[in-house]
């Protein structure tokens, strides 16, 4: 039987790698084990804990991972994360698993005699955890989880089972139930959920590092080597090596918070009918968040008139976005701002199709911050504003107040 622990699965991500000449690097390579250069070096951009964007790679092993960039060598610890090449969206997670301490791995599932769930990962090759470290078994999911919903099984006729207490075997999903012990066969299953979500005091504590892959897979661990083409990123999994082509983002979870994963707090200003969407985390009324054909894995949709309170993180010290139209709005220019203390600290008029770039603002000692868009001319609803890749860098632990 499953043992249920509580805790907070949450996904998260982005940013952190970039490094040396090729000839040290395919040294510390093999060094540490990891594919020699036989590939064009992967460039990231990274952004520190003050906000400034540098472009390198990471290279080094354990404690000795740094940035490389042209300015010299800027040690881990200052990194709250870093992007590799355009994010292009996320496939669904119809088959794989999403593990307890958050990480997500798409592919076709085996639970083994042995209690362990291997999954083929089509990035990966096959990688296996013990099913103690599992909150979510995904056989073939095309619906989704009640919301609210606590451990059970939802089958592929979209029916869910609540369960006191599950166990997985390699043909069947065994039940305790208000409706008794069920014993439901795996082709009926869609997917099963071993673990509550939970937030608060219940919630695990932020992971050293997560790594997110071109297809939405994200791998939470830590970063154990670096060199041109892959690193070593020990996880759940084991220790498991990670080619570069593969790695969009590389997030560090205690250095630096997602705005859309923050408390906030929506009003508008001004005309404001009833029925329309103003506010959005990580997508668009109309799926993908995206703004001049570019699309972002996180950030925030407003639509004009949207004033956005975000309550910042303990530590908090360089608020980071990029702000753009969104795709298809009407008019396609606006005004955004941003707002601390009662008062105006940003500003910004943009049009369709213009790339204003990056935004970094310091927040350091402030308690909230209020985004705020408006159309050109003001009090057109039709137009909406992207806040791209909207994240707050921070200092010391990074609790919540």
């Amino acid at each position: 039987m499953v043992t249920f622990l509580y805790i907070n699965v949450k996904t998260a991500a982005l940013l952190a790698l970039l490094g040396a000449g090729a000839a040290g690097l395919a040294l510390a390579a093999e060094a540490v084990g990891l594919p020699g250069a036989r590939t064009a070096a992967a460039v990231g951009a990274a952004v520190t804990l003050g906000g400034e964007r540098v472009d390198g790679r990471l290279a080094g092993a354990g404690a000795a991972i740094t940035f490389e960039s042209s300015k010299g060598a800027v040690p881990l610890p200052d990194i709250a994360g870093i992007t590799y090449g355009a994010w292009r969206g996320q496939a669904p997670l119809v088959a794989g698993i999403i593990a307890a301490d958050g990480t997500i791995l798409r592919g076709a599932v085996r639970v083994e005699k042995s209690g362990d769930v291997a999954v083929a990962s089509a990035r990966l090759g096959e990688l296996k955890t013990p099913i103690s470290k599992v909150a979510e078994v995904h056989f073939e999911c095309r619906g989704a989880f009640p919301k609210d919903a606590g451990p059970g099984i939802l089958l592929k006729n979209g029916d869910f089972v609540s369960s006191e207490a599950l166990e997985i075997a390699a043909t069947a999903v065994r039940s305790k139930s208000a409706l008794g012990n069920i014993e439901v066969p795996v082709e009926r299953v869609a997917a099963v959920r071993l673990i509550r979500r939970s937030r608060g005091a219940d919630a695990l504590p932020a992971p050293e590092a997560v790594l997110v892959l071109d297809n939405g897979d994200a791998l939470v661990g830590r970063l154990a080597a670096a060199a041109v083409d892959a690193m070593k990123f020990s996880t759940a999994f084991g220790e498991v090596t990670v080619p570069l082509a593969f790695v969009r983002e590389v997030d560090f979870p205690a250095r630096m918070a997602y705005v859309s994963d923050l408390e906030a707090a929506v009003s508008t200003r001004g005309f404001a009918p009833e029925g329309a969407t103003y506010f959005l985390a990580d997508r668009s009324p109309d799926g993908a968040l995206r703004s001049s054909g570019v699309v972002y894995r996180k950030g925030l949709f407003t639509r004009a008139g949207t004033a956005v309170v975000v309550r910042l993180p303990r530590g908090a010290d360089t608020l980071v976005f990029t702000p753009g139209i969104a795709d298809g709005a009407d008019p396609p220019q606006g005004r955004f701002a941003v707002e601390a203390a009662a008062r105006e600290i940003w500003s910004a008029a943009i049009d369709e199709g213009s790339t204003p770039g990056p935004v970094a603002l310091k927040v350091a000692g402030m308690d909230s911050v209020t985004l705020f868009y408006a159309s050109k001319p003001e009090g057109l609803i039709g137009s909406a504003g992207v806040w791209g890749d909207a994240f707050v860098t921070v200092r010391g632990a990074g609790e919540s107040r």
